[in-house]
């Protein structure tokens, strides 16, 4: 432990004040899995990551500053990260940057987010060197996911009472990256994911899939050229149904099903998740009317909007640039079609025993 007492006293630094643990703040990143494995820390951390709300980061950055650290406000057009030529994407700084000259002590890296009545959203910030502007990417979450990808209790660690990233959300973001670090960090939680903690994940896995994003282009004074919305899970399911129907005009219903569930970028991802597995489960076994693109992309909404706590809602902005988000109804008239491809989806997925509030 000796080689981390560096991290061990920036993270005392942080948490063993009363007005931090006050705050809606989580420790993030690798040091997480240490701590829900509650083991002693086992790699080197560079410095320590937090998600905060917005709404304590002037309380923080004053702490921070009275503990000897230095804030810089990395957002917007002062941020380092950038998009090369090629499309890759580059880190170079956190949103915001906390510096300090004590030798004992690391830096803060210092993400934000920002709650309304029932969703989150996080941004993030890069310099794209293809279109020449900044770009603001907005993620817009269903409150329940970030809830579970933070834990908002805390945990005795060391002798300190911490709240960090959870175990389970840990283990998902760990297991799906190739850096030896990561793999490693994903390795140590393995071992405490048990039956509970694999219903977390299926969960989290299914609300990943309403996560709605927005870009924002602004130009060199921060001012806002454009916003555009990310194409979400749904939308690209409809644009590769609607390629495949356009490629196979004069097919027969029946056919183009055949040829939609027999896609092999289809058949890979029905082995690895579980929820495009129900919903291919469910294309096969509809009773299709005429507009069989009408009927896919109902049966995917009723499959991701199904369960009570989101009443068939979606997360919509038309002014995204200026943080105003608005909330939308499903639109109640449908026809008699669409009913019934709802209520199929819903008997069939209890027929399966899928509940998507355990």
């Amino acid at each position: 432990m000796e080689s981390y007492k560096k991290t061990l006293k920036t993270i005392k630094t942080i948490c063993d004040k009363k007005a931090f643990s006050e705050m809606d703040m989580y420790l993030i990143g690798g040091i997480s899995a240490a701590i829900n494995a509650d083991i002693d820390l086992y790699r080197n951390n560079d410095d320590i990551d937090l998600m905060v709300n917005i709404k304590d980061l002037s309380q923080l950055i004053e702490l921070l500053e009275k503990s000897g650290y230095d804030v810089k406000d990395k957002r917007g057009v002062l941020t380092g990260n950038f998009m090369n030529l090629e499309g890759s994407f580059i880190p170079v700084d956190h949103e915001l940057n906390a510096d300090t000259k004590q030798k004992d002590l690391l830096g803060i890296g210092i993400f934000l987010f920002e709650r309304k009545e029932d969703f989150v959203i996080i941004s993030s910030y890069y310099y794209d060197e293809r279109e020449k502007c900044y770009v603001e990417t907005q993620r817009i979450l269903p409150e329940e996911l970030f809830d579970l990808m933070y834990n908002g209790e805390e945990i005795e660690y060391k002798g300190m009472h911490v709240k960090c990233q959870s175990k389970e959300y840990t283990y998902v973001s760990k297991s799906n990256c190739i850096r030896e670090k990561d793999k490693l960090d994903a390795s140590v939680l393995e071992k405490t994911i048990d039956d509970d903690a694999k219903r977390v994940i299926r969960r989290i896995n299914y609300l990943q899939k309403r996560i709605q994003q927005y870009s924002i282009l602004r130009n060199r004074k921060g001012q806002i050229i454009s916003s555009s919305k990310i194409p979400d899970f749904e939308e690209k399911v409809e644009a590769f149904v609607s390629q495949i129907i356009l490629s196979n005009e004069g097919k027969s219903i029946e056919e183009i099903k055949k040829i939609i569930l027999d896609n092999e970028y289809i058949r890979k991802n029905m082995e690895q998740d579980e929820d495009i597995r129900n919903i291919a489960e469910l294309i096969r076994d509809m009773p299709f009317s005429e507009n069989i693109q009408l009927s896919i992309k109902q049966i995917v909404h009723d499959y991701l909007y199904r369960d009570e706590s989101s009443k068939g809602r979606k997360i919509d902005s038309s002014e995204v640039g200026s943080g105003v988000i608005e909330e939308f109804a499903e639109v109640s008239e449908i026809d008699e079609t669409q009913k019934m491809i709802a209520l199929h989806t819903k008997e069939k997925l209890d027929e399966k025993g899928v509940t998507i509030n355990e």
